[in-house]
């Protein structure tokens, strides 16, 4: 009798015996995954930013020579002493004590000074005023976070030491501005100083078309200004760079009211060394 679940294993059944596979013939292909529509696109977006960014600051860099003035180390020459003498006042009258806090009237004068010399628009004064300015913030923001920590000042979700600035800032007008307007004004501060690179003094060199290439916002970002400053601070002479740094370092000197440090004579060995004249010692 035939039982059909019996197979009977000496028929020929026409398959072909396969060899079982070993372990290595088990490997798994890797089959790259393919990017999605959506990341695509935001890498072609990308490359385009950086294609315009890049033309963008092939044409900055071409007007360079309308950015600079035409002979830069004759007009630091001309304006070294004016120059000087404006920023060692803004410093004066606007620097911070070490010993104030950030509810100091102090604060708010220094505030109001830098200002009023900020709307001196086209001037070195305006340019050293933004200058100062961020230095002002900087030293505020610090003076919030010390406070901070020794628990004078509330903390306060969402307000970070950046905002209790520019929050005192507002309060220091001396007329209704929005707090867009003060964040924009401390915006072109810091551009004015990308421009000015290792020193405020950096800044005589640009001509009027730099005034408003800073205050055109929408014009260029700012990666392509740092690009431009840069390729602007690698094609100074290198003579007037160092006067810039020297000129700093005397500004600061003379704000010591240091009886001994003879300024006159400081100035004369920077004017010196830029028109290449024999020293007097």
């Amino acid at each position: 009798m035939c039982d059909p679940m019996a197979i009977d294993v000496s028929l020929p059944t026409g398959a072909v015996t396969l060899p079982f596979p070993t372990e290595g013939d088990c490997k798994q292909r890797t089959v790259p995954a393919r990017k999605s529509r959506s990341v695509r696109s935001t890498n072609a977006e990308k490359r385009l930013r950086t294609k315009r960014a890049k033309r963008k600051l092939a044409r900055l860099t071409k007007n360079i020579p309308k950015l600079v003035r035409p002979n830069p180390i004759a007009f630091f020459v001309a304006h070294l002493e004016n120059v000087l003498e404006d920023w060692v006042t803004i410093l004066v009258r606007t620097r911070s004590p070490s010993s104030i806090t950030s509810s100091d009237p102090f604060v708010a004068t220094a505030f109001q000074l830098l200002d009023s010399t900020i709307n001196e628009s086209g001037t070195m004064r305006s340019r050293f005023a933004h200058i100062q300015l961020l230095c002002i913030f900087k030293s505020l923001e610090d003076m919030i976070a010390s406070e901070r920590r020794a628990g004078q000042i509330q903390r306060q979700r969402g307000r970070r030491n950046a905002s209790v600035a520019i929050t005192i800032y507002k309060n220091a007008q001396q007329r209704p501005v929005s707090g867009r307007d003060l964040i924009e004004r401390k915006r072109t501060a810091r551009r004015w100083q990308t421009l000015a690179g290792p020193s405020p003094f950096f800044l005589v060199i640009y001509s009027e078309v730099a005034e408003t290439l800073v205050k055109r916002s929408s014009k260029i970002d700012k990666r392509t200004l740092e690009s431009l400053a840069a390729s602007i601070l690698q094609k100074a002479p290198p003579k007037l760079i160092n006067a810039c740094q020297r000129l700093a370092e005397t500004a600061e000197l003379a704000t010591t009211q240091d009886q001994s440090f003879d300024k006159q004579r400081a100035i004369e060995e920077i004017r010196h060394d830029l028109l290449d004249l024999p020293s007097d010692s």
